[in-house]
């Protein structure tokens, strides 16, 4: 999927759209009908799981995989990390 590939990139649903060349609206509604969860949660999601599992699998700095899995505020992947699964980015990298 698209998004799976460009997680690091801007992955706004006008960017989406465009590329697929749908509108906005027709985008949200497709993939809420065929995901069940809007396009945004799905992005979030994808990203935190990558997160994870670089966290786990990898010796990559906390500050290169916030970067590669597309946030770019440290303050908000640690957040995110944390509201997702409880436990800092470094606790979660056992």
């Amino acid at each position: 999927m698209h998004i799976d590939r460009s997680l690091h990139d801007d992955l706004s649903i006008h960017q989406i759209s465009d590329r697929f060349g749908i509108s906005e609206r027709t985008l949200a509604r497709r993939f809420v009908n065929e995901i069940r969860m809007p396009i945004g949660s799905y992005i979030l999601n994808r990203r935190l799981e990558e997160a994870r599992r670089l966290l786990q699998a990898t010796d990559m700095p906390i500050a290169e995989i916030h970067l590669s899995v597309g946030f770019s505020s440290a303050s908000h992947f640690a957040t995110s990390i944390r509201r997702r699964f409880k436990m800092s980015p470094s606790a979660l990298r056992g």
